[in-house]
């Protein structure tokens, strides 16, 4: 089974850890605790997924208004109109507008991550259902 790397999503200060490979993992002798556990999981993650929206969210409403600013800003020091590479490579040299643009990045990935966790773990309550119904068909055939 391929494995993802486990990873760590901050939020208001508090470091949550995330194994994926181990919320996916589905041990077939004890079904019950997986699908009893099952939702728990699925909450948090979903809850993590929209607080990383959010976050992402803001944090690009910030980064148009820096980004619209800072291209005004560049634009003004110029008697005659600069091309927009002239333009942009002015505005990366705001560090400012850099960090906010790395950040940006930073909680995109962080979103993708939950999301993609998110997406799996509907697969697994998927394959719970069938394991399930499979074992107890197993079972009233018997």
């Amino acid at each position: 089974m391929y494995q993802v790397e486990p990873f760590i999503i901050k939020i208001d200060k508090k470091e949550h850890h995330i194994d994926p490979t181990l919320m996916l993992k589905i041990d077939k002798d004890n079904l019950d605790n997986e699908l009893i556990t099952l939702p728990g999981q699925f909450g948090w993650i979903a809850s993590l997924r929209a607080i990383a929206y959010a976050k992402h969210e803001n944090c690009n409403n910030k980064y148009k208004i820096e980004h619209a600013n800072s291209y005004d800003t560049v634009l003004n020091q110029y008697e005659k109109k600069p091309t927009e590479k002239a333009i942009e490579a002015e505005m990366r040299m705001n560090s400012q507008y850099e960090t906010r643009k790395k950040l940006l990045v930073k909680l995109k990935r962080e979103f993708d991550l939950l999301d993609g966790l998110l997406q799996a773990l509907r697969h697994k309550k998927d394959m719970l259902q069938t394991i399930s119904s499979n074992m107890r068909h197993e079972y009233n055939n018997q």
